[in-house]
């Protein structure tokens, strides 16, 4: 996900936490220098 120039940020859908809702786990949210080394 980007947001602005250098703003970024990874996630994952999780489990429904409440019925009928998704649920985002978010990962890593900073500058594009969260993409590295990037997730084990």
């Amino acid at each position: 996900m980007t947001w602005a120039p250098d703003g970024r940020a990874t996630w994952e859908y999780g489990d429904e936490q409440r019925s009928g809702t998704p649920h985002v786990i978010w990962r890593r949210v900073g500058t594009h220098a969260i993409f590295s080394p990037g997730p084990p």
